[in-house]
């Protein structure tokens, strides 16, 4: 969605600016393997034989590369803990262990962010819907500690209480990792008045949405092995006699480090599809990799072979209040989250959307987002989202080198939108969508195996956005496109 009538011409000037020294074919190294000013003959001839080195043999063999906890992306796993296996049971919803590893249950490997996972053992699609999934996670049935969106909206102590004897707890536990510490004390001693209230009743099992509840981090321990960790709790999964529990990690037996087995037959999370078909050999980076520019003078080894997006608005779901423009470039639970109704911004059958009438085609329309885009996105539609990131990445794909995001945001637009949940001042709608940007970097990361190997990488210098292309990556520029940049304004005449 572009809002050209924004700001001016000068920040967007810059970004073009910007976009021209990292295009152009000015003599620099290169990074590419393929590039021969990259490679050095440093090659020389003994003057005298003894002075070589005696021949000890083979070298020794490469010690394996050890395993990191963010290799597992989207893998299909077995979970070990001792001699046992972790099994599913999608009848009662639970999960349990067995002796037998062909009984083990095959989790699909979900990252949520560098590090963090949805184990989900089982997926059962539904005609034109998200369909259910069975996820390893702790259930909410009373619905007290999720919103709608799985959102974790309660109070951490109160949860680890109601697990009662599911948890082996120490005194001084600390919760959970990277939150602020809470007290577990007062939630343990209110845990009759509380529990017998409201029959919270949270219990370790299969849950059927992705939600906060469903998601592990996976943290290396000895050898080849990893413990798991909820990360909203700060507990870790710890199998012993009497089934799968969670402990503090003080108290956490032998049993919490566990084996991930590759295995297959694992169902597919949910996902749009590239709808591209890619050479072997990758898209190229440079002219002189494709055969039609071999031979013409002129050019050199730093040519970039492919196209900028010089103004786009990936970050707009946040502008202007964040409930006007509808859909996620991207979202830790994935695309059955990041774009599936639209009714909640824009009212049924989008009756509600008063941009939406205003900008597009004026009437109702259907609000159902993936799997079926009935309605939208469509190129007229400016208040449904464009920019999921799967579908940026097939413009890469087809040749999209560079990309500049204009952070976006009108303050007097915000504030007579009566639909917002985000502040209106300029500087802190701009800190949320580069906040958003470095998220949906790392997000894009975690699906690709690891820090730095997605394809959208963010760059600051002309010298980075070489670098980031050179790796077969899109080189992705923030820029401002807002009403009030650092908080300026005119004020009569001023």
């Amino acid at each position: 969605m572009n809002n050209n009538n924004i700001t001016g011409s000068g920040l967007r000037l810059l970004a073009l600016l910007a976009m021209t020294l990292v295009l152009s074919g000015c003599p620099v190294e290169s990074s590419s393997s393929s590039s021969p000013s990259s490679v050095t003959d440093v090659s020389q001839t003994p003057e005298d034989p003894a002075d070589e080195a005696p021949d000890n043999g083979p070298p020794p063999s490469q010690e394996p590369e050890p395993l990191n906890r963010f290799q597992f992306a989207n893998g299909c796993y077995q979970i070990q803990s001792g001699e046992q296996f972790i099994a599913a049971n999608a009848d009662d919803r639970s999960y349990h262990l067995t002796d037998e590893q062909s009984e083990a249950a095959a989790f699909t490997m979900r990252p949520t962010k560098l590090g963090s996972y949805l184990l989900m053992s089982g997926y059962q699609p539904r005609e034109g819907r998200a369909g259910r999934k069975e996820l390893l996670g702790i259930r909410d049935p009373a619905g007290e500690f999720l919103d709608h969106s799985g959102n974790f909206i309660g109070e951490v102590s109160y949860l680890v209480a109601g697990l009662g004897d599911t948890v082996n707890l120490v005194a001084d536990f600390v919760l959970p990792v990277g939150d602020v510490v809470r007290s577990i004390g007062d939630a343990l001693l209110d845990l009759g008045n509380r529990v017998g209230e409201t029959q919270i009743n949270p219990r370790l099992g299969m849950v059927i949405r992705a939600n906060d509840l469903a998601v592990w981090q996976l943290n290396p321990a000895s050898g080849d092995r990893f413990t798991l960790a909820s990360r909203q709790t700060g507990l870790i999964l710890d199998p012993n006699e009497d089934g799968l529990t969670l402990s503090s990690p003080a108290v956490a037996s032998e049993n919490s480090q566990m084996r991930l087995i590759a295995t297959q037959g694992c169902a597919a999370y949910p996902e749009a599809e590239l709808n591209a078909t890619v050479a072997e050999e990758g898209p190229a980076n440079y002219l002189l990799e494709v055969e039609r520019y071999q031979g013409v003078e002129g050019l050199t080894e730093n040519d970039v072979f492919g196209y900028v997006d010089t103004h786009s608005h990936i970050s707009a779901y946040e502008f202007i209040g964040g409930r006007v423009n509808y859909g996620d470039p991207f979202h830790r639970f994935g695309i059955t989250h990041a774009m599936d109704d639209c009714s909640v911004h824009h009212g049924p059958m989008g009756a509600t959307g008063l941009l939406e009438q205003l900008t597009g085609v004026p009437g109702l329309h259907d609000t159902q987002g993936w799997p079926t885009f009935n309605d939208w996105p469509r190129r007229d539609s400016l208040m449904h989202h464009q920019s999921y990131y799967r579908w940026i990445e097939r413009a890469h794909l087809g040749g999209m080198k560079v990309l500049v995001n204009h952070l976006v945001h009108n303050e007097i637009l915000c504030q007579v939108n009566p639909q917002k949940q985000n502040d209106c001042d300029p500087n802190e709608t701009i800190k949320l969508q580069i906040q958003r940007m470095y998220e949906m970097q790392d997000y894009i990361d975690a699906q690709a195996g690891g820090p730095g190997k997605g394809f959208f990488q963010i760059v600051t210098s002309p010298a980075q956005a070489r670098e980031v292309i050179d790796q077969g990556h899109l080189a992705v520029i923030l820029g401002l496109d807002m009403s009030h940049p650092f908080g300026c304004r005119e004020l009569n005449g001023i």
